[in-house]
């Protein structure tokens, strides 16, 4: 709990002590807002409360310029704590006020217009203290855009010190890369004047070479074209003795064949003609005669299988 230092002039930590403990005995109590007396006497014990809480207020205020961080800090505990100890009071207070809207409508007219006036008079101080704070924020903006003014200045001195220092430097800097550029450029012009000698030198060699190539290519070319000549005279002559001797061996390889199965026919009539004569008892003519008509299919349901 926030003890009380900066305020010791309105309250003191053993008066708060003494509102909050007096506070206690009120919690639950419950005052005829209707009975004027009780009502009066409940008025009473939340104004002394409030009055206080307006000169913290006002204090809190007037000591804000050179402690307004633990100002604000104590003031709202304080507030909070007297709030929290006017409580009982002022729930009764606005429980009555609730009542008395519902049931008398005129009478809360009256009240509202005194309210009005209260809030009217709380309206002003909340202005002034606004105004009191705006004035002070307008002052602390001024005081900082002053600094801010001030430090400019001692920054542009100190720019136009380091900007005449660096243009030296750059000044210094260019003079020397000059110098380096004019040795550098004259080193570049003997180095390309000794290099285009000596391109000069290696085309004409260049050239030299690529005639006697070129001669030399000329007479290989002829060469080789009339060696392809030949080559595709044999290649063709090739060809064509190739084709007679593939045509040649077709014909033998048919004739072959032809005398294979006319060898094989052969051997199988002779078979069946001594096979008709053996089982059968035929003479050789008539065997002959049955196996041609048979070859020919004139003897029904009898095949000879080559």
């Amino acid at each position: 709990m926030s003890q009380v230092i900066l305020f010791e002039a309105i309250t003191t930590e053993s008066a708060l002590l003494a509102i909050e403990e007096e506070a206690k005995k009120w919690v639950g109590f419950y005052g005829d807002m209707e009975d004027k007396e009780q009502r009066k006497f409940i008025k009473d014990k939340s104004s002394e409360i409030t009055d206080i809480i307006k000169k913290v207020e006002r204090a809190r205020i007037d000591l804000s310029k050179d402690y307004k961080n633990k100002v604000e800090k104590e003031a709202v505990a304080i507030k909070a704590r007297l709030e929290a100890a006017n409580k009982p009071f002022t729930e009764l207070l606005d429980e009555w006020k609730a009542q008395r809207a519902v049931i008398l409508k005129a009478k809360k007219d009256k009240e509202d217009a005194a309210q009005k006036e209260i809030d009217h008079g709380d309206a002003i101080m909340e202005n002034k203290v606004r105004d009191f704070e705006r004035k002070e924020a307008q002052q602390a903006e001024a005081a900082r855009l002053e600094q801010i003014r001030i430090d400019a200045i001692k920054q542009a001195n100190i720019d136009a010190v380091e900007r005449e220092r660096q243009l030296k430097k750059d000044n210094e800097q260019a003079l020397q890369l000059a110098e380096n550029k004019r040795l550098f450029d004259l080193e570049q012009a003997e180095t390309k004047a000794a290099k285009e000698k000596q391109d000069a030198i290696d085309l004409a060699a260049k050239l030299e070479r690529d005639r006697i190539h070129a001669e030399k290519k000329a007479a290989q070319d002829l060469i080789d074209a009339e060696n392809k000549r030949l080559a595709d005279i044999e290649r063709a002559k090739q060809q064509e003795q190739a084709k007679q001797k593939a045509e040649q061996q077709r014909l033998a390889d048919e004739k072959a064949q032809r005398e294979a199965n006319q060898a094989h026919v052969i051997a199988i009539c002779k078979a069946a003609k001594e096979s008709l004569m053996a089982q059968c008892g035929i003479s050789e003519d008539d065997a002959i005669k049955v196996v041609k008509a048979t070859r020919a299919g004139l003897i029904q349901n009898v095949v000879i299988n080559f």
